[in-house]
Order: structure tokens, then C-alpha cells, then sequence
């Protein structure tokens, strides 16, 4: 009987910086033996993401594979789907850029790691049915070239197979409010095919996470962890200056996958989720045929937002 969760981490490191908040957790949880990490997927045509994953590994001494998007595979800024994406990416000034300094300590960039597609179909066909969790806390580009992905030497199964097969849920941080958001879904709407395209096929139930917003934290890492401490450093970065906080979507969402039934969170059953590319549209289709969930706090924002920094603190 599985006893603690079973994490595949989905990151686009680098758009924001709660990203690297939620992965030191997910690393604190795992080095404590309170939750299993089966691997990290960069997920965004970044050349750092990656390598600042696995710097935050080493940090907190756990190794997972790791996969990535690679950036040259999706090189047009005006063809391909990551237009808003890389619009996005124009405001991360290079002294704001916390990846490309982690990924620096390393030496390595994301041409140093496997593709995301193969490394998800190599983690899922080698888990148990039915045990894993993905936590996806940004695109889901990565997401949809698995569901896309056709049987090979790694796993006859297709990808919806593979994941119908081995996935209990998909938990994601999206703005998917209740009944209907448009155009005010960061994460969909940076690869707004690929998220429709998840969002359609997925066999699994999506547990959507739209809070975090309003849960401030990482004020005190500038007092409470050591000079070049990386976490620190990526909050001071991406912030930058000291002892600012930053919204908690990101760590929000994971936190509920590790601990789904700590009281915390109002899981609302809402029908199937759904997304469409073209007007950038997230809402709730009632009597669908996916159970989805929408994720939400059951308590105040200040007292998520202490609970979480006192994890970012005490992961060392």
C-alpha cells in the first residue's frame, strides 16, 4: 500500500521565481523520506532550467533525473507557440535571471540533459500502476509531447496509455476559477496549444490550483539562510533586493499534492476541466466525463503563507 506520494515534477524554472520555492520543499520532503521523487521535467524552452533544477538538488542532496525542453527545438519567436512565452521572458533583465546563476555553479545547460518526452515515458513505464502524482506548476508542454508520443522500445503504451496506466491525478497550478477565467491563466496561456491539447486528452483526473497569489513568502530568507545559499539567491535575484516576498502559486499547488488530506484545502468537485487556445478561454464543463477537482484554501492566506515559509526555512 502506498504510504507517502509519489511525485513527477513539472517546472517551467525560470518565468518565476516560486518555482524554485516549491522544488526545495518537494527536496526537503524526499531527503526526509515523507514523499518520493520520481523525477523533474523542465518544462519551457530555457536554456538554464534545467541545470538550476539539478543545482538545487545537489544543494539539498538528492538526485532524480532530470529532463528538459530543449530551446532549439522551438527556435521562431514569431511562429511558434511560444510567442507570449518569450514576450514574457523579456522582462527577466540578466540580473533578475536566478537559473542562468544557479545553472552557472554546474557548468551546464539544457542541452546537457534528455528530452522531456523520453524522460517521462522512461519514468512512467518503470513506476508502479497507478502511483504516480504529476505535479505541473507552469507549462504543460512537456505534458502534451507525452500525450502525444506513440509506443516505442521504452514502453509499447502510448502516452495517454502510459499515464492512464501509471498516473493517479495531474495536479495543476492553474487560474482555472470557478466557473470561467479568459485571457487570466498565466500558465495555459503561455503554450496555449499544448495546454489545450492536455486539457482534452488527459485520461486522468486534473486537480486544479488557482490560490497562491495573495500568499506572500520567502521575506525572511535573506535573515534565516546563509550567503549564497541558492534559494536565497533566487529569491534575491528574481525580487530584486532583500527580504522581498514573492505570490506562492507554485508552492501552493504542491504542497496540497503532499498533502492532500491535512485539512487545509476545499477540493470542489466541478465537472471536467477545459481550455480553448483560441480566445484563451479556462472553464467548467458540469457532467463531464474526467472527475476533475478545484483545489482551493480553507484557510487564511497569511496562515499558508507562514506555514510554507517555515518549510523554505527549515529545507536548510
Amino acid at each position: 500500500m502506498q504510504t507517502k506520494p509519489l511525485i513527477l515534477f513539472d517546472t517551467d524554472m525560470d518565468t518565476d521565481v516560486d518555482d524554485a520555492g516549491a522544488l526545495a520543499i518537494l527536496l526537503s520532503y524526499a531527503k526526509q523520506g515523507k514523499a518520493d521523487l520520481l523525477g523533474i521535467i523542465a518544462d519551457g524552452p530555457d536554456r538554464y532550467a534545467a541545470a538550476a533544477c539539478e543545482a538545487l538538488c545537489r544543494h539539498y542532496g538528492v538526485t532524480c533525473p532530470i529532463g528538459t525542453i530543449h530551446d532549439h527545438d522551438y527556435p521562431s519567436e514569431e511562429t511558434d507557440r511560444f510567442v507570449k512565452y518569450r514576450a514574457q521572458h523579456r522582462y527577466l533583465t540578466p540580473e533578475r535571471c536566478y537559473t542562468h546563476a544557479l545553472a552557472a555553479r554546474i557548468g551546464k545547460i539544457d542541452t546537457d540533459y534528455q528530452d522531456a518526452c523520453t524522460t517521462y515515458r522512461s519514468l512512467l513505464a518503470g513506476a508502479p500502476d497507478h502511483s504516480v502524482t504529476i505535479v505541473c506548476v507552469g507549462l504543460l508542454t512537456a505534458l502534451d509531447e507525452l500525450l502525444r508520443s506513440t509506443g516505442d522500445e521504452i514502453s509499447p503504451l502510448s502516452g495517454i496509455e502510459l499515464v492512464a496506466k501509471k498516473v493517479l491525478c495531474v495536479v495543476s497550478m492553474t487560474n482555472a476559477v470557478w466557473p470561467e477565467v479568459v485571457a487570466k491563466n498565466f500558465n495555459y496561456d503561455m503554450d496555449p496549444l499544448g495546454s489545450e491539447a492536455v486539457v482534452a486528452a488527459c485520461p486522468v483526473p486534473i486537480h486544479a490550483s488557482p490560490d497562491g497569489a495573495h500568499v506572500i513568502t520567502g521575506q525572511t530568507l535573506t535573515d534565516r539562510l546563509p550567503l549564497g545559499h541558492p534559494l536565497r539567491v533566487s529569491y534575491e535575484m528574481y525580487n530584486e533586493g532583500e527580504r522581498r516576498g514573492r505570490s506562492s502559486w507554485d508552492l501552493v499547488a504542491l504542497y496540497y499534492a503532499l498533502e492532500p488530506t491535512c485539512g487545509l484545502f476545499a477540493v470542489n468537485d466541478r465537472g471536467r476541466l477545459c481550455y480553448e487556445a483560441k480566445d484563451l478561454h479556462t472553464y467548467w464543463q458540469q457532467n463531464g466525463d474526467r472527475e476533475d477537482r478545484e483545489v482551493r484554501l480553507a484557510i487564511p492566506n497569511e496562515e499558508m503563507a507562514a506555514r510554507l515559509e517555515e518549510l523554505l526555512v527549515a529545507a536548510g
